[in-house]
């Protein structure tokens, strides 16, 4: 009884989470309402065991610190594109994993994968920024899910935001300039 009541319940969360996608509506929509699920033992899942899983556990409006630690950790976040442009971008505001792999989901189909990451050569960068940008096809009015695989030695702390091309300019362009004034103070303190 208890195992039937258990399977119950991890279906009404799933359920739910395929309810309520997060609606993708402006030029650039924060997605802090997710579901995670954590790696250990050193077993290396792909994308067709992880869809089929029932291990997730949903995230509502935090941004939750998994730590310094070898898990890998898998993310999934269900969005719904109102908007008339297919064509977003995903930012990671966490320059410092190492490694991130993007599944695209639709209708229990892989249609795009991605990589990046730190470790990620610069000049294969979709954008050339010290950012983590995936460029992503979002079709109009379906529910898309969107699946990260993030293995890092570093803290692992994830925020995210899917963007249009505009905004992702105007982040960079503000990422510039606060770099170029760090760099302008420490080479104006060189010659004190």
């Amino acid at each position: 009884m208890e195992k039937i009541m258990m399977i119950f319940i991890n279906v009404f969360i799933f359920v739910g989470f395929l309810a309520n996608p997060v609606i993708i509506d402006s030029n650039s929509k924060i997605i802090n309402k997710y579901d995670f699920l954590i790696q250990r033992d050193n077993l290396d899942l792909d994308i067709n065991d992880v869809l089929d899983s029932k291990e997730f556990v949903t995230l509502n409006n935090e941004n939750l610190n998994f730590g310094i630690n070898d898990d890998i950790i898998w993310l999934r976040y269900l969005v719904k594109n109102v908007t008339r442009e297919h064509e977003k971008y995903l930012f990671i505001n966490n320059p410092s994993l190492d490694n991130i792999e993007l599944y695209i989901v639709k209708g229990g189909n892989v249609i795009q994968t991605s990589k990046g990451g730190r470790l990620d050569d610069f000049s294969e960068r979709v954008i050339r920024s010290k950012s983590i940008i995936f460029k992503i096809d979002l079709p109009h009015g379906e529910n898309i899910e969107i699946y990260l695989k993030v293995k890092s030695i570093n803290k692992t702390i994830i925020t995210a935001s899917i963007n249009d091309i505009h905004t992702i300019e105007r982040l960079i362009n503000r990422e510039n300039i606060i770099f170029g004034i760090f760099t302008g103070v420490i080479v104006g303190l060189f010659f004190l």
